[in-house]
Order: C-alpha cells, then sequence, then structure tokens
C-alpha cells in the first residue's frame, strides 16, 4: 500500500470521526437547550426550586422599559426567584405555554421561544385594567444564552394579547 492511500485513508478516518463528533456536539447542544428552555416555562409556572439550578451567577438581564425590575438587582438564581415569585404573586392565575419553539441557536448557544401567558387577575397588580376575577392574556418571546447548563444572560419582550 502506497504512503499516499495510507495517509488519504488516515484523513478520510478521522475526517469522518470529526463529523461524527459534531454532529454528537450539536446534539448535546440542543438538548441542553431544549431542557433549560422547559426549565425556564417550569420555574415561570411556579417551581420555583429550580431557580438555583437553572440560573448562573453574574446573570445579565435585559427587561422592557415598562418592566418594574431594576435588572441590576437580578444577577443570580436568588434574584430571579424573587422577580418571578413577586410577579406570580399578583394575581390569582397564571400559566405559561410555549406557542412556538423552542428553537436553539448551537453556534450561540441560545434557545428561544414565544409564549403566552394566561392571568386571572386578584386586583394586586398595578395594571389599570386589574379587576378581581377578570382575565388577561399576554404573549412574548423569551432569548436565553446558556454557558455550562445554566442561562447567564436573558431578554424578554411581552405585550398583551389582542382579544
Amino acid at each position: 500500500m502506497g504512503l499516499a492511500l495510507v495517509v488519504g485513508l488516515f484523513i478520510l478516518k478521522n475526517t469522518s470521526i470529526m463529523q461524527t463528533t459534531k454532529l454528537n456536539n450539536i446534539d448535546e447542544i440542543t438538548h441542553i437547550g431544549n431542557h433549560i428552555w422547559e426549565s425556564w416555562a417550569s420555574m415561570w409556572n411556579g417551581d420555583l426550586s429550580i431557580t438555583k439550578n437553572i440560573i448562573a451567577e453574574g446573570l445579565k438581564v435585559h427587561l422592557t422599559a415598562a418592566a418594574r425590575y431594576d435588572p441590576n438587582n437580578i444577577v443570580d438564581g436568588s434574584g430571579v426567584k424573587e422577580m418571578v415569585s413577586s410577579i406570580r404573586n399578583k394575581y390569582r392565575y397564571l400559566k405559561y405555554k410555549t406557542l412556538a419553539g423552542p428553537f436553539v441557536d448551537v453556534q450561540q448557544q441560545v434557545v428561544t421561544a414565544h409564549w403566552e401567558a394566561q392571568i386571572v387577575f386578584d386586583g394586586r397588580s398595578e395594571l389599570p385594567n386589574d379587576i378581581a376575577g377578570e382575565t388577561f392574556t399576554i404573549v412574548g418571546t423569551d432569548i436565553l444564552k446558556f454557558k455550562d447548563n445554566k442561562i447567564y444572560e436573558f431578554w424578554t419582550m411581552n405585550n398583551p394579547a389582542r382579544p
């Protein structure tokens, strides 16, 4: 067997191994991104016990201008847990569901989805239309940047849904 053939077979074999490794890595990152989204949704639906497991220290938060929370005070799992708990406690009922996604960008390690939240008012929020017993729907999109199985940066946008 000639040297060129041996080198060619070596390159072909190693290229195949690298491609398989890359595919496995893509599958793993996709799996992690989907798991992070499912955990994020569970947290917003009331499972606050997982907050410290999915939020990295030094978290960077991007909220809408209308948000009533200072993103500079939300830098870890405790801050996120406090914000989510505060929001959930303003309503009689609050349930999130994913409408589209989650979509994982494996190169950027970002997961995003479009969601909807059904709310039943309890008369405790700052919203002008908060009449106890009335229902309300908001829709939004969250973008979660992750590394080492934790969210270290997120962006959120939401608005009232049209009836």
